[in-house]
């Protein structure tokens, strides 16, 4: 699901677009994993631009640089997840360390829950991103897909 088109650096794309009103919810990453191992409601969204050196297990990448702001959020992201997980009730979305872009497009996100209450939806961001994630043991490490 990445795209090539954009080649904008994440410092300038994070200037470039307006801040959210809303401010999603954060999760642990033992409220993630319990979400995850519960079933399919849940879908991470990982918007780094490269997801090395690892990802956790049936996430969505869809680089944040290559979302052209919160003015089309549902066909941008939205239903993106919507069409990897039809059964879809929460989005957890992270970058490396969730602080910047992970906020920002997971605040996007709630904006348009906010907006357009679609029913049964709900957006958080992963605390400590990926990187938290991959210094966890077990059982997080078994959610992990290695890069080459």
């Amino acid at each position: 699901m990445a795209s090539t088109e954009s080649k904008i650096l994440v410092k300038d794309w994070l200037e470039l677009y307006p801040e959210p009103l809303a401010t999603a919810s954060r999760l642990s990453a033992a409220e993630v994993l319990k979400l995850l191992s519960a079933g399919k409601s849940a879908t991470i969204l990982d918007l780094r631009n490269d997801r090395t050196p690892g990802f956790i297990r049936n996430s969505v990448h869809v680089p944040a640089t290559s979302i052209f702001g919160n003015t089309n959020i549902k066909g941008q992201v939205v239903d993106k997840m919507y069409e990897f997980n039809p059964s879809l009730n929460y989005i957890i979305v992270h970058c490396n360390s969730s602080k910047n872009r992970a906020t920002k497009v997971a605040g996007w996100i709630q904006d348009y829950i906010n907006d357009q209450k679609p029913e049964n939806l709900k957006v958080a961001v992963l605390n400590e991103g990926i990187t938290g994630w991959l210094e966890k043991p077990e059982p997080y490490a078994s959610f992990v897909e290695k890069c080459l």
